[in-house]
């Protein structure tokens, strides 16, 4: 499976933010550990074990989890709501988009995951799986 070979290679202590969804974190984390583990949050727990700095588990309507060596070790990001949803695709990528120019611009890991659950939230207004009217704008 793909998530064994990166989980094994040993370079998970040099990943500084992974963006899994629940199913992923799961399965990665129980190819790393050897052993089956049951949660997303266990499997956070595991992967910031190995070495990686921040895990921020993606529950599509349910919002996301920032898990992280830091206190608070988990903190919640729910969804933001929208009239209506247009297409779901991409938009855990536009998350993980959103987090990434967040932090080169100085912000912190929290204003980041709010800034990013904004961003998030307007790729599910388009037909486009990242729209570029959004991503012109980061």
């Amino acid at each position: 499976p793909p998530y064994a070979q990166i989980v094994t290679t040993g370079c998970l202590n040099a990943v500084s933010w992974m963006f899994p969804n629940e199913a992923e974190v799961v399965e990665m984390a129980t190819a790393a550990a050897g052993r089956r583990v049951r949660s997303p949050h266990e499997g956070a727990e595991v992967l910031l074990d190995m070495g990686v700095s921040r895990v921020v588990i993606t529950r599509g309507s349910r919002g996301a989890d920032l898990c992280r060596k830091a206190e608070p070790r988990i903190t919640h990001f729910p969804a933001v709501k929208v009239e209506r949803v247009v297409n779901t695709t991409g938009a855990g990528d536009v998350l993980a988009a959103g987090v990434v120019h967040a932090i080169a611009t100085g912000r912190s890991d929290i204003d980041a995951m709010k800034f990013a659950t904004q961003v998030a939230s307007k790729s599910l207004l388009s037909h486009e799986a990242a729209p570029k009217s959004i991503l012109s704008k980061l």
